[in-house]
């Protein structure tokens, strides 16, 4: 049975209802029936998801002078922009491999800090808190570039709808999941949280997936971080209070894998 189905709805899952620990999802995908349904389900789970046009300048990004008000009350108006419209949500990006550089450096660094700088136009070095989820629906060809390699290394998961066909079905486990958690948002956007500041890891848990990322040649730090807090997240979708080597095994899927340079030799 090909797994890849079930792990591309628990992943979403799981950036639903933690964006600010895992940040968003890479999704390569083209056209068709494992696109549309993933997308389904994503504004079921998160009906007050935005979207980003891959043709967003700074100014719409980060906000500036709102010229009309300006004039009328003679004072500098701010416009917000729509990173900091976005806090508390989740923000898709079709054709995200289009984005300007500047515009994907801009969304890289408000990710990392969760913080969104005031416009220059406004001389000002105020901030504003803004924590979002940032799903980059790469619909990019192998002979094309794909999203900017800073905005990929700050999302946790790595997913590839291409590897999904219109056959695959999901398991029974994983439609009762999405159904829980969609009634579970609906009464309670936070309703996740306390069950994932309760959950702890063990530590043979954090050694075995930093040795399996060493083994991975995966350099990056965020990296075994990103597939723990996953697992842990994984855990709370469950409604466990301990992680199971079924969330560490998906999560290395999810997110070690994926960035792999070299697999190693199986043991004898």
């Amino acid at each position: 049975m090909n797994s890849a189905w079930d792990d591309s709805l628990w992943a979403l899952a799981a950036l639903a209802i933690d964006p600010s620990g895992l940040k968003g999802i890479w999704l390569k995908t083209s056209h068709g029936p494992a696109k549309e349904e993933w997308l389904n389900w994503l504004f079921a789970l998160r009906p007050d998801t935005r979207k980003l046009p891959s043709n967003v300048d700074t100014e719409r990004l980060l906000g500036g002078l709102d010229l009309s008000m300006t004039l009328q009350l003679g004072r500098p108006v701010q416009q917000t922009g729509l990173l900091a419209q976005s806090h508390g949500k989740l923000l898709l990006c079709p054709m995200a491999e289009r984005l300007e550089e500047s515009s994907a450096s801009i969304v890289t660094q408000v990710l990392d800090t969760q913080r969104v700088s005031a416009h220059v136009a406004l001389e000002s070095s105020e901030s504003v808190q803004s924590v979002f989820g940032f799903i980059a629906l790469d619909e990019s060809t192998q002979e094309e570039r794909g999203i900017a390699l800073s905005l990929r290394e700050q999302l946790g998961i790595w997913l590839d709808l291409n590897l999904c066909t219109h056959k695959d079905t999901a398991q029974d486990e994983t439609l009762e999941m999405l159904e829980r958690v969609e009634r579970a948002l609906q009464a309670d956007p936070l309703s996740y949280k306390r069950a994932l500041d309760q959950l702890e890891t063990q530590d043979q848990d954090l050694q075995d997936v930093c040795e399996l990322a060493h083994g991975f040649g995966i350099d990056s730090l965020r990296a075994p971080w990103f597939a723990i807090r996953l697992a842990t997240v994984f855990a709370a979708l469950r409604g466990s209070s301990h992680l199971e080597a079924s969330d560490l095994g998906r999560a290395a899927r999810l997110v070690l894998t994926p960035r792999a340079i070299r697999f190693p030799a199986p043991s004898p």
